[in-house]
């Protein structure tokens, strides 16, 4: 036996008991595998990093998943124990992984070194909380405010006209990062990290401070001539402690 065939036998042996001939990645034909078992045709695309998918911005891949249907990625393609974010969504984002019928879904996966599959198999549920407040696929949206209330017992008053002009700039974005970022001309300044969640008639945002206590909500669907939220996708309520109730249209 010569030396190549010698050395051969010697690495098999040492990998029974250890992993030092053992190559990573896709050197064995292992594979990342994307399932749909949802029965709407879905997109998928990898970020990096966290920054690239609140973003949208140097996609790794792409594919879009027939209903039922596979993406099979060669292991190859990733880093091992590096944390990959995944953006999933429907043509109409009406279905997709930022929020959906108040649970945060999985948005990340860690490749490991042997085969895996990521399955997509959640209860259907119709939630337009990505339209309103990402405008789809989009990473913010921008809201300013052109009314404003006081509230008591379910009646809203207006008193738009008593507030001044410093009081009326109020400016809300809401990213795709879960922050919400407030500007008010009084001095207000400061992002906070928010929930979303859709209670089946209405998309709602809840503001949370540091101990996750409660900041605020802005509720879509608020129409500002009857005070109901009957309105459409781009009008909302926005009550935020310490300011008060206003009416946001987005920008």
């Amino acid at each position: 036996m010569n030396v190549r065939g010698l050395m051969g036998l010697l690495c098999i042996a040492v990998l029974t008991i250890s992993t030092g001939c053992h190559r990573l990645d896709n050197s064995q034909g292992f594979n990342y595998t994307f399932q749909n078992f949802t029965d709407k045709q879905l997109n998928v695309t990898i970020y990096a990093t966290q920054d690239d998918y609140n973003n949208n911005a140097h996609p790794l891949m792409s594919n879009s998943i027939k209903v039922r249907g596979y993406w099979v990625i060669p292991l190859s393609k990733f880093t091992t124990s590096h944390l990959y974010y995944v953006d999933i969504y429907t043509d109409d984002f009406l279905y997709n992984n930022w929020f959906w019928n108040n649970v945060t879904l999985r948005d990340t996966f860690l490749p490991s070194k042997d085969d895996y599959t990521f399955i997509i198999d959640h209860g259907q549920y119709t939630d337009p909380s990505r339209t309103i407040w990402l405008n789809g696929i989009g990473t913010s949206t921008t809201w300013k405010a052109f009314n404003s209330y006081t509230y008591n017992g379910s009646t809203y008053t207006t008193n738009w006209s008593s507030l001044t002009s410093a009081q009326q700039a109020v400016q809300i974005v809401i990213s795709k990062s879960s922050f919400a970022h407030i500007t008010t001309g009084t001095g207000t300044d400061t992002s906070i990290k928010f929930t979303a969640f859709y209670d089946g008639s209405l998309s709602r945002i809840s503001l949370l401070n540091t101990d996750h206590s409660s900041l605020g909500t802005f509720t879509s669907n608020f129409n500002a001539a009857t005070t109901a939220f009957n309105g459409g996708k781009d009008t909302m309520l926005a009550y935020i402690s310490g300011v008060g109730y206003y009416a946001m249209a987005r920008q």
